[in-house]
């Protein structure tokens, strides 16, 4: 590792850090994106007390207890104007670079670097790279509207699904983001069959890949969700007189109907709505999402349409929030300032894009 870049200065146990270039160009889609985001834990120091005296780059840093501290290259005397220790901030020199930290850090850099893009045209303007342990590394571009941060991977097969779907898609059957339980996957066995994902506030939608349910196999399906969702009780009396409720799922008990949606044929199962388009199974828990996905707004068709999984920050947040309460994913409190969250795969890359409005 060359110990002159900015990843350097990264305190100990560093788990992902973000690399932004400041200039001209940058600097308002910087401000903007990081307004009233503290860049340092437990302390109100934000990107727009520091980018005018940053001298070209900074770089922010989590380490594996949440701990968030930033690296700027800037003039010293320059930085001791902003009264650091009056804000109960502490300042380390490195090389080239000072840390900035709630307290003072044991610095050991960590093994990464980053480089503009060379086709930064394409992308949008290219502000800088994200490095997450386990992840690799990420360019990040940005337009009017949204931010597109693209990790570069090994060959893949595009149909392969992109993982950590199998919580959201949990709500298929209990409408709530928990642990899975192990009988879940007799019920729906076909996670790794899943091609594309959509998760909104009124609900989940899958499509699996071309040919892995046919017309009854789909049906089928939906009743043993249904059914799973909706068990059935039956009293029983003992021997010796007492009784005990028993849970029943019975697939054969649920109904399933055909209905229009948008003009398609679709079998509803309860509350759950199943489809076959071109040979491809879909299957959803919300009528709203069923129609959204067969009637795509004119904002659509064009960035959704190549994407995996496409879900609102609200629910994303949400699921956050009540299973995995991290402190290294506070900051990803800045995607509730987006309305969709994209990820495509590529052959080379995972793309994920924060949208500010619906997928352009």
């Amino acid at each position: 590792m060359s110990r002159t870049t900015i990843f350097s200065a990264a305190p100990d146990g560093t788990v992902a850090a973000v690399y932004l270039q400041s200039n001209e160009t940058t600097a308002p889609y910087l401000s903007k994106l990081l307004h009233s985001v503290p860049l340092i834990s437990n302390r109100s120091l934000e990107i727009d007390d520091i980018l005018e005296i940053t001298a070209g780059e900074l770089a922010i840093f989590i380490t594996e207890n949440g701990d968030r501290s930033v690296a700027i290259r800037a003039d010293e005397k320059e930085l001791e104007s902003l009264g650091f220790d009056k804000l109960g901030i502490t300042a380390q020199k490195n090389g080239n670079f000072t840390l900035l930290s709630e307290t003072l850090a044991s610095i050991s850099g960590i093994d990464t670097s980053h480089s503009n893009s060379l086709f930064p045209s394409f992308s949008g303007t290219w502000i800088g790279s994200i490095w997450a342990q386990e992840f690799g590394h990420g360019d990040i571009h940005v337009t009017n509207n949204a931010v597109k941060i693209e990790f570069e991977t090994k060959k893949q097969d595009k149909l392969d699904t992109i993982g950590g779907t199998a919580p959201v898609i949990h709500a298929l059957i209990t409408q709530e983001q928990i642990d899975l339980p192990e009988t879940f996957f007799e019920f729906f066995p076909y996670f790794t069959l899943i091609n594309e994902l959509i998760v909104d506030e009124t609900g989940v939608l899958v499509a699996l890949i071309k040919g892995t349910l046919d017309e009854q196999s789909l049906i089928e399906q939906l009743q043993i969700i249904s059914a799973a969702n909706n068990p059935s009780t039956f009293s029983r009396t003992m021997i010796d007189g007492s009784s005990y409720n028993e849970l029943q799922i019975d697939p054969s008990l649920v109904t399933v109907e055909e209905i229009s949606i948008a003009g398609n044929r679709i079998f509803r199962a309860g509350s759950l709505f199943g489809l076959l388009q071109d040979g491809r199974a879909v299957i959803s828990t919300s009528n709203e999402v069923m129609e959204s996905f067969l009637r795509p707004t004119d904002g659509d068709g064009t960035q959704c349409d190549s994407a995996s999984i496409v879900i609102s920050p609200k629910q994303l947040l949400e699921n956050i929030e009540s299973e995995f309460i991290d402190p290294r994913l506070t900051v990803l409190s800045i995607i509730d300032r987006f309305s969709v969250i994209t990820l495509e795969k590529k052959k080379y890359s995972n793309i994920i894009t924060l949208w500010g409005k619906d997928c352009g």
